[in-house]
């Protein structure tokens, strides 16, 4: 988390790793963190990256 931290706070909204979701998801963004996607919101007012969630690659999207 020390290394994805400064780059999320840098650019949160682009880059190889950055996927914005669709539909009713549109809201949050994952980053994919080798075998892990780390899901995460934006505060755009404050500029603060919220973190979600962290799963598995194995079913990222399933509860």
């Amino acid at each position: 988390m020390e290394v994805i931290y400064p780059l999320l706070r840098r650019e949160p909204h682009f880059g190889p790793n950055i996927k914005r979701l669709k539909g009713e998801l549109s809201d949050f963004y994952r980053y994919r963190v080798g075998d892990y996607r780390l899901f995460y919101t934006i505060d755009e007012l404050e500029v603060i990256v919220v973190v979600v969630d962290l799963r598995s690659r194995r079913n990222p999207y399933r509860e």
